[in-house]
């Protein structure tokens, strides 16, 4: 029995110790597990922005709830995880690396530390630097967020490449028409991929290449008009021979909202030449019709849709702050469904005054005699048996 027992706490034991990691193995903040148990959206949603996110007045919320929990807590990893991402979101990325780096103090050689730090450098601009600790977040778990940081990895390569820097314009890609011959990120995927920049990729490396640019697209900023380039090269080089020409048409469709979301007239004029372009291919080789305009009004229609459903979204964190509730928990149950955990009860500790009704009446002197007498016959009964006891063992 003692045996049984003790393997059941071996086992449970190990359990608990193997649950506790998976809990933590691929968290960037404390939101992203939550997100990353959803399915990606369709390439479509992330171009109009119809996928569920946060409030900027969600971000500020965080900051100051995260800095108040470091207060009492000031050793816990994952506070500087959700606190440095926050800041990230607000545009604050030297105070996110500075909150790694304190964090890296603290508990050296994670993950999650090299993955935000990568992607803090990147947003910042500091693109070699990124690329040091993207790599050394890839040395440590190559498969996390869907290999999501591989991707980033070589964009930040091919911006580089590129010539980015203080003076740099877009597109990253200026060919108005790609082909494999063309310095865009599908070639420069092919040349890292197959070692040839006229090597094709297969219709595996192409969708992982897709599912990669679109999680920087969904985690990072949808906006990017890098990254929504990216999306296009690959969409209308990538999947061209492998796969539907619905993907030429989301081609179409990132170019065009690159034009939107660029902050430069020339750029986005080339964006839309590049547009127009491939919407001609596509019109000569399937006989349709204007597809631009069809596809365009759409997703500006679609765009305009999105928007509110994600004011109702920002409505809703705004309305939990300022009714000072959990908003990481409400945000989970209504979009996520997750149900918060139950929090213990406080046991309040009812102090008993002694009164007149609960303080025991005394004895009185009857039931004290009766009491000992009693006392006595027992105690003479015991000594009896013990006698006999003893008679009997001195007779054997």
């Amino acid at each position: 029995l003692k045996r049984r027992l003790s393997m059941r706490i071996n086992l449970l034991f190990l359990f608990l110790i193997f649950s506790s990691l998976l809990g933590i193995a691929c968290l960037w903040d404390n939101d992203t597990i939550k997100m990353e148990k959803q399915d990606f959206p369709e390439v479509y949603d992330l171009l109009t922005g119809n996928f569920i996110r946060h409030s900027e007045e969600y971000y500020h919320w965080k900051i100051k709830d995260r800095t108040q929990k470091l207060k009492s807590d000031p050793n816990n990893p994952r506070l500087y995880d959700d606190l440095a991402v926050a800041y990230s979101k607000m545009h604050q990325d030297k105070k996110a690396i500075e909150l790694m780096m304190q964090k890296e103090k603290i508990v050296p050689g994670e993950y999650e530390t090299y993955a935000n730090m990568g992607t803090f450098y990147l947003h910042d601009g500091q693109l070699e630097k990124g690329i040091e600790y993207i790599e050394k977040a890839i040395a440590i778990n190559p498969d996390a967020h869907f290999g999501r940081e591989v991707y980033q990895k070589y964009l930040a390569e091919y911006l580089l490449e590129k010539g980015y820097g203080k003076n740099f314009e877009l597109p990253v890609s200026k060919i108005i028409f790609p082909n494999q011959k063309d310095k865009t990120f599908y070639s420069f995927l092919c040349k890292k991929l197959k070692n040839d920049p006229n090597k094709e990729l297969n219709l595996e490396e192409s969708q992982k290449a897709i599912k990669g640019i679109c999680g920087m697209i969904k985690f990072g900023n949808y906006n990017s008009p890098i990254l929504l380039e990216a999306l296009g090269d690959i969409l209308s080089q990538g999947s061209a021979r492998h796969s539907r020409k619905s993907n030429r048409n989301l081609a179409i469709l990132a170019y065009y909202r690159a034009s939107q979301t660029c902050n430069s007239k020339s750029a986005s004029k080339i964006y839309i030449q590049k547009t127009e372009k491939l919407a001609r291919a596509l019109q000569d080789s399937y006989n349709k019709k204007d597809p631009i305009s069809n596809l365009t009004k759409d997703l500006d229609r679609d765009i305009i849709l999105a928007d509110k459903k994600f004011q109702k979204i920002r409505a809703n964190e705004i309305q939990w702050i300022q009714e000072g509730l959990d908003v990481d928990e409400k945000f989970a149950e209504v979009y996520y469904g997750i149900q918060p955990q139950p929090k213990p009860e406080k046991k309040e500790v009812v102090e008993e005054k002694l009164t007149d009704e609960n303080i025991p009446a005394k004895d009185s002197k009857g039931e004290i005699i009766f009491n000992t007498l009693i006392g006595i016959i027992i105690l003479a009964f015991l000594a009896v048996i013990v006698f006999i006891i003893r008679k009997n063992m001195n007779k054997g």
